[in-house]
């Protein structure tokens, strides 16, 4: 009788044993690579380029970059360039650094295979911003200085001041041979190649944001007005008075053709499409508004409001995905304004929800009660794909990277890991209100 008993409990320990090596390899089959920093280095930045994997981690004040090869994660070097301003720059091997030490800013150029420092050069007011083009670096600083430096020789093409400088370091934008930045109550368009200014646009009043995509301008002003500016004919699109509606918003371009107004007071938003078309957003309410004229073409309230602090967007094919609040992205019908699906984190609602999105899928990274997984839904209809167990992986997550068909995901702040999204995805529900 304990002989029976005996093997009666080592059977049952073989079962869990195998019942866990099958969920681990269930788990973990799709994981292709992991790389782990230091825990007392945290990753605030991941990016990629045809060979590598950049990561850009804090250490004691510092910043530290990490270059991993692409196909398995292998840390291949690393870069101390100080305290980092904004996240490196990778552009035709070479990485650009922009950092601050003592008070003093630098623009540096890296080799990131061999941490050689190509060219360093200082400039003199915090806030500015870049644009390459064409193996030039043009920066700008509030002072009113542009400069246009060949990035592999430092050698200066050359270098002009502006009066009253510029609005908290706008960043230009190069169109043909033009090169379009604001300054203050104006729009200057500067011939790229010989640093003559082509034009001055007057603005009616001070330019609170500004913001391009080649061709066109939109610009918020201290008086609450709004323009759109056809920048080849130096002429206005459309403006409107929004009446106090926008004190304390920001405006930028996201993806190629797209436009984001977002107010901190009231929740607007406002997006440009590729088919001439404007999001706005109040509080719970989004407004479809047509971009050429400026006229509403349709409004709905939401059930769920928009997360204002990280907003996320995209829209293609008359479909916007946004995030809301509580972890949670919903998508729109361009056209109608009618939600077309939802999904969300029903057990661990989080303000910032880590997924990307390309042109036909939403790959979100999410914990629920059962651990982290990975999530692959269908752009149009809202169909969960494919669900990806990932073990132990996305507290404190960044946004995923994606490349192909792997995924690059940032675990607990300081690993990276990859992996290879399936070929073959089973069609599941999605996710009903």
């Amino acid at each position: 009788m304990r002989k029976r008993h005996i093997i009666l409990i080592l059977i049952i320990i073989i079962l869990i044993i195998l019942i866990a090596a099958s969920s681990f390899n269930k788990a973990g089959r799709y994981v292709k690579a992991t790389c782990e920093l230091p825990p007392s280095e945290s990753i605030n930045h991941i990016t990629g380029t045809d060979d590598f994997i950049i990561l850009t981690s804090s250490l004691n004040n510092n910043n530290k970059i990490h270059i991993l090869d692409k196909l398995n994660l292998k840390p291949l070097n690393n870069i101390n360039p100080g305290k980092i301003n904004i996240p490196p720059v990778f552009f035709k091997g070479l990485i650009i650094v922009d950092t601050h030490n003592l008070k003093k800013n630098f623009i540096n150029i890296f080799e990131p295979l061999t941490s050689n420092l190509l060219w360093k050069d200082q400039y003199y007011s915090k806030k500015w911003s870049y644009i390459i083009h064409e193996d030039k670096i043009y920066y700008v600083d509030v002072a009113g200085s542009i400069k246009n430096v060949n990035i592999h020789t430092k050698l200066p093409e050359w270098k002009i001041k502006i009066e009253n400088g510029f609005y908290n370091s706008t960043r230009p934008v190069i169109s043909g041979n033009r090169f379009y930045i604001c300054n203050h109550d104006q729009i200057l368009a500067i011939n790229r190649k010989n640093s003559e200014v082509i034009y001055n646009f007057k603005i009616p009043s001070k330019a609170v944001e500004c913001t391009f995509e080649e061709d066109i301008a939109a610009i918020l002003t201290d008086e609450d007005n709004v323009y759109v500016v056809d920048l080849v004919q130096s002429k206005y699109i459309w403006e409107y008075k929004y009446v106090s509606l926008f004190s304390k918003s920001t405006i930028d371009i996201i993806r190629d053709q797209y436009l984001a107004l977002l107010n901190t007071i009231n929740l607007t938003d406002v997006h440009k499409t590729t088919r001439g078309k404007i999001i706005t957003k109040e509080q719970q309410i989004i407004y479809v508004i047509d971009l050429f004229t400026g006229q509403a073409i349709w409004q709905k309230g939401l059930k769920y409001s928009l997360d204002i602090n990280k907003l996320k967007k995209y829209i293609s094919n008359n479909i916007v995905v946004i995030q809301t609040t509580g972890g949670s992205l919903t998508a729109f019908n361009m056209k109608s304004g009618n939600k077309i699906w939802r999904f969300y984190n029903k057990d661990f609602p989080t303000p910032d929800l880590p997924y990307i999105i390309d042109k036909d899928r939403v790959i979100v990274a999410l914990e629920d009660k059962k651990g982290s997984k990975v999530y692959v839904i269908d752009k149009t209809a809202g169909n969960i794909q494919s669900k990806i167990e990932v073990p132990n992986c996305f507290k404190d997550s960044l946004d995923p990277l994606l490349d192909k068909n792997n995924i690059y995901l940032t675990c607990k702040n300081h690993s990276v890991t990859m992996i290879k999204l399936p070929e073959s995805v089973k069609k599941l529900k999605p996710k009903k209100d």
